[in-house]
């Protein structure tokens, strides 16, 4: 059976690796396709994108100062099966 510190440490790492994997899927989709707004809008974006930067940080911040957390998560799925 696995630790609780194990449990945080996955539940944190895989975070982690969602939120770079979705970065990284971005910005190669970014990358090939024609600009989406005009160079106004994209300097908005980017005040936005740091703005969010910042969120997150403190956000890491916050976690990393505490002594301990939980993490509590609850998964269920539905099957499709075809009528025979």
């Amino acid at each position: 059976m696995k630790t609780k510190r194990q449990v945080k440490v996955g539940a944190v790492l895989y975070v982690a690796v969602l939120i770079a994997t979705m970065g990284w899927m971005q910005q190669h989709a970014l990358a090939d396709s024609e600009p989406l707004a005009d160079p106004v809008e994209n300097a908005q974006l980017s005040e936005e994108d740091a703005a969010a930067k910042d969120i997150l940080m403190r956000m890491v911040e916050f976690l990393a100062k505490i002594p301990q957390y939980s993490v509590s998560l609850e998964s269920s799925y539905d099957v499709l099966q075809a009528d025979d």
